[in-house]
């Protein structure tokens, strides 16, 4: 019986000693969580203070600049796309009797990018006689697509076709420009290590309080009543001893 309650005793020592160990544990987990919450404050700080700064401005006014000169070439472009959406009807009839049907399939399945590429303009010399071929019925269209085919050759003219060339030029060069001062401006870059730097601090904050709440869980399971209580049931019904333990 005097084994049973040596065991007993020894194996509550080992429960308050790690009871005792988890506790300090606890406090430890506790600061550190602390000075992570720090470090977090500081960085986000750090992030806003960049944020509002002229620098970030000056790059959000580039930004906006750069979404301005793509609309705009979007825009132009839309103008000459749907011009040949018109005419794709009568281009694709008269490319079967012309002798350019190969720059006129290219117009055909990208204007654009063959109207920039066509310096000499041979497409207005296409459309001149595309045109007379509609009117001495050459190139037979109904009346509706006719009409419509017919003033859109009128209006894309070489002064329209070189100032769609000249303004896309022009548009192009801007873009190339704003994007070179988007890309030497280390605005982004800074905002970036930051973040990824901040991302790390709250993976660590989440997977420090998780920790403190498994140390909790520990420390508050480590119950130590149950075997005080058979130590003193045990002096008492075998040495006729009434006792009582209590922890310091």
């Amino acid at each position: 019986e005097l084994s049973k309650i040596h065991e007993t005793i020894i194996n509550v020592q080992q429960k308050l000693k790690r009871k005792k160990e988890l506790k300090n544990e606890i406090v430890l987990v506790k600061l550190k969580i602390e000075q992570i919450k720090k470090d977090i404050e500081e960085k986000e700080i750090l992030i806003q203070n960049i944020k509002q700064s002229e620098e970030h401005t000056k790059y959000l006014a580039f930004i906006d600049t750069q979404k301005d000169i793509n609309l705009e070439i979007q825009e132009l472009h839309n103008t000459v796309t749907h011009s040949f959406s018109i005419l794709e009807t009568a281009l694709k009839k008269y490319e079967r009797i012309s002798m350019n049907n190969k720059l006129i399939n290219m117009y055909l399945k990208s204007p654009i990018q063959t109207l920039l590429n066509d310096t000499e303009l041979k497409i207005r010399e296409i459309l001149s006689k595309m045109s007379g071929a509609i009117i001495d019925g050459t190139l037979e269209l109904k009346n509706t697509k006719k009409e419509k085919s017919m003033n859109e050759i009128k209006k894309l003219d070489s002064l329209y076709l070189t100032n769609f060339i000249e303004t896309n030029n022009t548009l192009q060069l801007k873009l190339k420009e704003i994007r070179g001062k988007i890309e030497n401006d280390n605005i982004i870059s800074k905002i970036n290590t930051l973040q990824q730097k901040l991302d790390l601090e709250q993976h660590k904050y989440t997977q420090t309080k998780q920790k403190l709440e498994s140390i909790k869980n520990e420390e508050q399971s480590t119950h130590i009543n149950a075997e005080i209580e058979k130590i003193e049931k045990i002096i008492q019904e075998k040495l006729e001893k009434s006792v009582k333990i209590t922890m310091l």
